[in-house]
């Protein structure tokens, strides 16, 4: 072809085309922009691992008077596995009642001292008396001591019963066997509306998830989700199945340390619940609370 331009080549091809399969050349005008594709876009969202199941709030003491006694100490973390019976926490009241116990007791071991004396010395004067060595109102009046002793006694074993009452309300003890979730009062701090911390009951764990009430109509009920660490508490990605979608709308929660970490904290989320596969469990049940990112498949 030689002697001709490009736009006589362009136009003797689509001929050619034209005439070989039947197809009519198209001139495309260039103001018109070719059509764009839809892109999916994944969701995603911020939570939490949670158990299933009850939640147990665990309040603190009321003692005399209405007082609320101080955290002495915690003696566990979030997150932790904990057993029915186990000590959870102690308060201040309980080494005044240690010390009161310990007081009772010494009373009370001295007054048995005092009976014992007393019931040989009595066994004694009524031998005595019979023989007639005796005088009766001497013996009758160790007789009527004992009698006091006895009551002092009963009076004492009464005030350690009240003591060893308390003593129940100086530690917090776990109902149950299952995980903490939630501490809400610090050592030195005295418990107020929320309680002392939150247990649950149950080996099936949960990612609970905040999607953005925009995304929601993307999430339904079996979906898959991918759960990652936001913080590195363990590797690798982790499968869960959407098993619950509230029917409300809340504000978000922090879900981070830091203030400026979580953008948009104010937007309107819907909680979004699913079910970690079994195999997952055994790593992730000492990991109560541990903040995560569910991606929605």
């Amino acid at each position: 072809m030689a002697g001709c331009d490009g736009s006589t080549f362009q136009s003797s091809a689509a001929e050619w085309l034209g005439k070989r399969f039947g197809w009519e050349a198209k001139k495309q005008s260039p103001s018109i922009p070719p059509p764009t594709s839809t892109v999916d876009v994944s969701v995603s969202a911020l939570g939490t691992i949670e158990p299933t199941g009850d939640v147990h709030v665990l309040a603190g003491p009321v003692i005399e008077q209405g007082g609320i006694p101080r955290l002495n100490s915690l003696e566990v973390s979030e997150g932790d596995r904990i057993l029915q019976g186990q000590i959870l926490a102690t308060f201040d009241n309980a080494p005044k009642l240690a010390a009161d116990r310990t007081s009772v007791l010494a009373q009370i071991r001295s007054v048995d001292a005092q009976i014992n004396l007393l019931n040989q010395e009595i066994q004694r004067f009524r031998t005595l008396k019979q023989e007639g060595a005796f005088p009766a109102s001497q013996l009758e009046g160790r007789e009527l001591e004992l009698l006091q002793l006895r009551a002092q006694r009963t009076q004492l074993a009464s005030q350690l019963g009240q003591i060893d009452a308390r003593a129940k309300d100086s530690v917090l003890r776990s109902p149950l066997n299952g995980y903490v979730l939630k501490i809400h009062t610090r050592v030195g701090e005295r418990p107020h509306d929320e309680g002392v911390m939150d247990v649950g009951n149950s080996d099936i764990l949960e990612a609970v998830l905040q999607v953005d009430e925009s995304q929601i109509s993307s999430v339904n009920i079996g979906q898959r989700v991918v759960i990652t660490s936001r913080n590195n508490a363990f590797k690798g990605d982790v499968s869960a199945l959407v098993s619950q979608i509230s029917s409300s709308v809340t504000r978000r929660k922090q879900l981070t340390d830091s203030p400026s970490a979580d953008t948009d904290r104010e937007a309107r989320v819907i909680e979004v619940r699913a079910v970690i596969s079994p195999q997952y469990v055994p790593l992730l049940k000492s990991l109560i609370g541990t903040k995560i990112k569910g991606t929605f498949e």
